[in-house]
């Protein structure tokens, strides 16, 4: 009786095979990406570009955030995100922090941003100390 079951059971897997082999399956459709990718510029108030910038993304439901730094050319990106509402900050030592709220993605959604950069005024204090 076993013998029986197993020749039964391969013959079934070798028809199977055979079957497979004479109709593929026809390939599934493919599916929307359930990600969504953001990136940008960096530019200042010349609009020229900006460098090692930290731009920050924070999922406005989940709080998650994410850090990257721009490149030479001030180029950033985000290449997974999960789909929702972000707000976007970007920092540079002798700059005003800059932030984008409501950055909204949806899933399969590559979208850029243009994110600019204001210098901080300079501030220098002089001290007059009279001698007598």
């Amino acid at each position: 009786m076993r013998h029986i079951t197993v020749a039964f059971a391969v013959a079934f897997l070798l028809t199977a095979r055979l079957m497979s082999a004479q109709h593929p399956a026809t390939p599934a459709a493919p599916r929307s990406s359930s990600r969504a990718s953001l990136s940008g510029v960096v530019l200042d108030d010349d609009q020229l570009t900006l460098p090692s910038v930290a731009v920050t993304v924070i999922h406005a439901q989940t709080g998650a955030q994410t850090t990257t730094v721009s490149d030479a050319d001030g180029a950033f990106a985000f290449p997974a995100l999960q789909a929702g509402t972000y707000s976007v900050l970007a920092e540079l030592p002798g700059f005003h922090v800059a932030e984008i709220r409501d950055v909204r993605l949806r899933r399969g959604e590559a979208r850029s941003i243009p994110v600019s950069l204001t210098l901080e005024p300079i501030r220098q204090a002089l001290v007059v100390i009279q001698r007598r």
